[in-house]
């Protein structure tokens, strides 16, 4: 998995942060990706989405995250299955 986040964003700042998922096994069918953040960041849309990816080919799934009011570091965990 290869995300693209932003390296800064202010208090109320929404944006889309995206993540790359290389279908690495032998065949194809779908993936569920799940975005999880910490209390400094807020999910705008759904936590979770599902590519269809073939074997040995990349998809991209895309969340909308709003940053709080909470200055410093932030969590995003990606997971897919």
């Amino acid at each position: 998995m290869t995300p693209n986040v932003p390296a800064m964003t202010a208090p109320g700042d929404e944006f889309i942060v995206s993540v790359g998922v290389f279908n690495n096994s032998s065949g194809s069918g779908p993936v569920r990706v799940e975005a999880q953040v910490d209390s400094a960041l807020t999910l705008s849309g759904p936590a979770a989405t599902e590519l269809q990816i073939a074997e040995k080919r990349e998809g991209v799934a895309e969340f909308r995250v709003k940053a709080n009011a909470v200055l410093g570091s932030a969590s995003l965990r990606f997971t897919a299955r």
